[in-house]
């Protein structure tokens, strides 16, 4: 399997096409109809080891064993304030300052936030995710949309591409559930069934006839990027 995730990720982040369809986006007031297709420029961006990270320093203080990432110290939240003045294109600093209001289920303003950061950053991948993943906490809908984009944004993500399969699986697309369960499983075989649940139950609460439309031009716009679905041996599981 391991032999397929370079190639797969230098096709989704070397090849990606769309040139920037939106600059602004109101991410607040947005369909899945709107989140099926390209918002975003795909920006590549350099990778880092956290030892040659400019964020280093922020690293280091989540990785202390007393790190309390639901009431992080009021030093953590001025170092990452102090970075995003410096750094304001790094989408991780967004993420990283919204997570504590995530935890804490204050949802307005964690999106506050990662709504700053669509404004800024380079990358929109993760904040993508992260917008997927409050609406998840709160069971609603959108939540698929922004999966969707986030996938379309090139996300290295693993589990983003397996809650997109559910969805495709719900709606009956076998052969996209297997493509897109192939994406995330050549970065990670991990999975998370307790979302994949909440994925499960927000498909179906989720307006039949604009989720399948959806899907459609997702997959369209996804096509050359992802595996085939035969690229990795079925396990039988679901």
């Amino acid at each position: 399997m391991k032999d397929l995730l370079w190639p797969f990720l230098e096709k989704i982040l070397g090849k990606k096409k769309n040139e920037g369809i939106m600059k602004k986006v109101d991410v607040e007031n947005i369909s899945i109809i709107d989140l099926c297709a390209p918002l975003f420029q795909v920006v590549p961006t350099p990778f880092y080891l956290e030892e040659d990270s400019p964020l280093k320093h922020i690293w280091d203080m989540r990785m202390n064993i007393d790190f309390d990432y639901q009431n992080p110290s009021p030093k953590y939240k001025a170092v990452l304030e102090k970075l995003i003045k410096k750094y304001s294109h790094e989408e991780k600093l967004y993420y990283w300052l919204a997570e504590p209001y995530i935890e804490r289920g204050q949802y307005k303003k964690a999106m506050d936030i990662i709504k700053d950061g669509f404004s800024k950053v380079d990358n929109r991948c993760l904040l993508a995710n992260t917008m997927g993943n409050i609406y998840l906490l709160q069971s609603n809908p959108i939540a698929i949309g922004w999966y969707m984009q986030s996938c379309l944004l090139a996300t290295i993500q693993f589990l983003t591409y397996k809650y997109c399969a559910v969805v495709a699986k719900e709606i009956g697309n076998e052969n996209l559930y297997w493509r897109l369960r192939n994406a995330g499983d050549v970065i990670d075989t991990k999975f998370s069934p307790d979302n994949e649940e909440k994925i499960r139950i927000l498909t179906h609460l989720a307006n039949k006839g604009e989720l399948t439309r959806a899907l459609k031009i997702f997959e369209t716009n996804m096509d050359e990027f992802l595996p085939k679905a035969e690229d990795i041996p079925k396990d039988g599981e679901s």
